[in-house]
């Protein structure tokens, strides 16, 4: 897809808590676990 130099693309947030997507924070559940663990285990180290 070639996009001309007129052309302008606009890419706007989702806005409320309804853009909050559980179902993607639960794919990414173990991400979440290791950085939450890691910023304790530093905090008291």
């Amino acid at each position: 897809m070639a996009l001309s130099a007129d052309t302008v693309i606009t890419i706007k947030p989702t806005s409320g808590i309804a853009s909050f997507a559980l179902s993607e924070l639960w794919s990414y559940r173990e991400v979440v676990f290791f950085l939450a663990w890691r910023t304790i285990k530093v905090k008291y180290k």
